[in-house]
């Protein structure tokens, strides 16, 4: 599940209980996008998936022939705490960032192997652990590709594993 802090320092937190501006969605969605991410979980093995900056998506998913083309979006995370406390056990409360979670939307004909959720519905990810490796932009030429670059088995790839398997072919 994926939600992401919005990346404020102890200083920019203890400014927000001040009524500082607080990031956005949109605002999130900007520094998430234009790059594309590795992740990796035993369920899925190593998904690769280009974000893009205006909301598109194209996933390179293990044991696929094809790019799945999608939407991503950033939302507040309806589960994120409200306060924090910190150093725990000091009883300094403050409002905790905004965290924001990632929800993605796929075309009727796909879904998740591992939830079986149909992918023509929006589903979100929140209690994020980590995106995992991210470079930017299009780094595998998904948005151009309709074939996945190669068809990938469930192990655990790193980006640069990634571009001698696909220089090679």
């Amino acid at each position: 599940m994926i939600a992401i802090a919005a990346g404020l320092s102890m200083t920019a937190r203890a400014a927000s209980v001040a009524g500082a501006p607080q990031p956005d969605a949109r605002a999130f969605a900007s520094r998430v996008g234009g790059k594309t991410y590795l992740s990796f979980s035993p369920q899925h093995g190593t998904q690769v998936e280009y974000l893009s900056s205006d909301g598109r998506a194209y996933l390179w998913y293990p044991g696929n022939q094809q790019v799945l083309a999608g939407q991503w979006r950033a939302e507040p995370d309806p589960f994120a705490p409200k306060f924090l406390e910190s150093p725990i056990g000091s009883g300094n409360i403050y409002e905790a960032p905004p965290r924001f979670r990632l929800c993605y939307r796929y075309g009727p004909a796909t879904y998740n192997p591992v939830t079986g959720s149909s992918g023509d519905k929006w589903e979100c990810q929140g209690l994020f652990q980590g995106l995992g490796e991210a470079r930017p932009g299009d780094f595998f030429g998904l948005v151009r590709a309709r074939a996945a670059p190669l068809v990938l088995s469930k192990q655990r790839y790193s980006f640069e594993e990634l571009r001698a398997l696909v220089r090679r072919r």
